[in-house]
């Protein structure tokens, strides 16, 4: 068998000004797409700040047929507003983080305040804080939910005990 030669490959020589333009010109390209990942992940958070109340509204209207709240719902405690409320506070985190903030950057200004790389630090520290307050909210919503489960467990289980346990009494 005639083994075909493989085509070269072009390389380029670097050198140290070479190197030096390559990397300051992939800091600039990372520097310029830190605001576009910041709205990929708050398009991620807000597809999941939509989903979870919504599953647990689902899985209350469920529990509420059989439940001892008013009108035979759940009876809603402080802590479940509590985690609506955060969760509704980080969808609003959330779109205010979508929404553009301009900053303008001067492009003969290399660095510094002004600068192009300063402006596009600010936009992504800018979305960045908003979402960190999102996500806080958000977890602190579930801590809520979860607290509000787990305390409502213990009172609707001792209840349906009780009323199971009436009609196995023996007087005999």
């Amino acid at each position: 068998m005639d083994p075909q030669a493989a085509p070269a490959i072009k390389t380029k020589k670097l050198t140290a000004d070479n190197s030096r333009s390559l990397l300051a010109q992939k800091l600039e390209e990372r520097v310029a797409e830190q605001p576009a990942l910041m709205d990929a992940l708050a398009r991620q958070l807000l597809t999941l700040e939509l989903a979870v109340p919504g599953l647990y509204a689902a899985v209350l209207k469920l529990l509420s047929s059989s439940g001892g709240g008013v009108d035979g719902g759940l009876a809603a405690s402080a802590a479940l507003y509590l985690a609506f409320g955060c969760w509704l506070l980080a969808i609003v985190c959330t779109l205010v983080a979508l929404f553009p903030k301009r900053y303008r950057g001067d492009p003969n200004i290399v660095r510094g305040d002004g600068s192009p790389e300063y402006a596009f630090n600010r936009a992504a520290k800018y979305k960045y804080r908003w979402l960190l307050a999102a996500c806080c909210a958000f977890v602190l919503g579930l801590g809520a939910a979860i607290y509000d489960g787990l305390a409502a467990t213990p009172q609707a289980a001792s209840a349906s005990q009780a009323e199971n346990n009436k009609g196995d009494v023996n007087d005999g």
